[in-house]
């Protein structure tokens, strides 16, 4: 698949003129993000052979970076005047869509979205809240910052599960501090909480009990002596709890809000 992108004209033509990568050049651009020392090479066949030994000996860690990588590359040629056959023939994608189409074949959890990021595949009723959360934030600038991190440290590659809820109990913590003023962190958000008596105690106590999580597991929200033990599963269950929760504070807000007029 990789080879229709490589051109294999004279050095001195217009590299952008047919297919769009010089094997020279992406050789060491591969080297450069994978950590490899480039290998010498006497012709543009022999740049080819030994670029498809890279990639063939990749981790499958280095094997996403150099999909990601590549897309990169051939987004930065769009970025210059190219014409419609071009895109159909060599653009990112078509690019996208054929790397999208082994990693289905191979059952690969991973896809290549508009631009050029790997992203994992989850269910469309798992993504429509997470969505929907972004949009009840768009007043929230601080918040949804904090929340589209989080969404990308747990479904983008590469993941970060330790980022991924720092993030999401920062958009939490954010969103506490907007509708309690004065309050500093969000375990002065749940004193408000329990002032306030507008919530279930029970549902305070759960929004403690998740800050007190990410507080106290080592390498969250503090440098930690020992190694993180978070799996990827805790920071996809944080992130979906942390995401009904700052929903339902909304959702409170607003119904409370429409109840007072």
């Amino acid at each position: 698949m990789l080879r229709r992108y490589i051109d294999f004209g004279h050095p001195g033509e217009n590299p952008f003129d047919e297919e769009p990568l010089r094997p020279g050049y992406l050789y060491h651009q591969l080297c450069l993000i994978l950590r490899k020392r480039p290998e010498r090479y006497e012709s543009t066949d022999h740049c080819w052979d030994i670029l498809a030994s890279l990639l063939l000996s990749c981790e499958w860690f280095e094997f996403y970076d150099a999909v990601e990588q590549i897309g990169e590359e051939l987004q930065e040629v769009e970025s210059r005047p190219v014409g419609d056959d071009y895109r159909e023939s060599y653009g990112y994608g078509t690019y996208a869509r054929a790397v999208n189409a082994l990693l289905a074949e191979e059952n690969v959890g991973w896809r290549l979205d508009g631009h050029g990021d790997l992203v994992r595949q989850t269910p469309a009723a798992v993504q429509r809240p997470l969505d929907r959360a972004a949009e009840d934030l768009s007043d929230f600038a601080a918040a949804r910052q904090h929340f589209i991190k989080a969404r990308r440290f747990v479904h983008h590659h590469p993941i970060d599960a330790e980022n991924g809820i720092k993030e999401i109990v920062s958009a939490l913590e954010s969103v506490g501090k907007t509708l309690y003023p004065g309050t500093a962190t969000l375990g002065d958000v749940v004193k408000a909480m329990r002032s306030e008596k507008a919530l279930p105690p029970q549902l305070i106590a759960m929004i403690e009990r998740f800050y007190a999580y990410a507080s106290s597991e080592p390498a969250v929200r503090h440098g930690a002596s020992v190694p993180s033990r978070v799996l990827l599963a805790d920071a996809e269950f944080a992130l979906h709890v942390g995401t009904a929760t700052i929903r339902y504070l909304l959702a409170r807000r607003s119904e409370g809000s429409t109840e007072e007029r």
